[in-house]
């Protein structure tokens, strides 16, 4: 099904599809597991599929009965490169330092896209619409014309549109 919206992305929509997108897994997971995800700190970002609220799968609020249903897992990075010998470890300030403010070598971008999640058990229309909003953040985190400095707000409402 995955399969199908990137190329329907591709086809209809006319977006450029990254070659990585077509080799993201999708994972069919329980509540417990979209949590556990959704609440990570090793660096991996999710978005989710959540009502206005944001009410994370499981949890009831007395604003919102909504829950996450899906959910992207990315990391996005800029890399800095310095040349050889422009910085060294000072022991003594436990940093850093350098004789000359270090000259930029080269700046390169990481993205991937790890994975995305689904949760278990949902209708197969309801799945396709999960997907369609979890392809279009793969397509944003994977896509170089889109900052990935992107405020959650402006990424979920891209989403949405999808």
């Amino acid at each position: 099904m995955y399969q199908g919206i990137v190329e329907f992305m591709g086809r209809e929509l006319g977006l450029s599809i990254p070659a990585e997108m077509r080799d993201v897994p999708v994972l069919v997971v329980d509540v417990q597991s979209l949590n556990e995800n959704m609440n990570r700190k090793d660096g991996a970002l999710g978005y989710h599929d959540a009502g206005e609220n944001g009410a994370v799968a499981g949890q009831n609020t007395s604003t919102s009965t909504s829950t996450v249903r899906g959910l992207t897992l990315s990391t996005c990075c800029e890399v800095r490169h310095f040349p050889t010998g422009s910085l060294a470890f000072s022991q003594m300030a436990g940093a850093l330092r350098s004789g000359q403010a270090p000259v930029l070598f080269t700046s390169s971008e990481v993205r991937a896209v790890t994975a995305v999640l689904v949760l278990y058990g949902l209708p197969k229309d309801l799945i396709a619409s999960i997907l369609a909003h979890e392809a279009m953040h793969v397509w944003l985190k994977l896509n170089k014309e889109f900052p990935f400095r992107m405020t959650p707000k402006l990424e979920e409402g891209l989403c949405q549109v999808i």
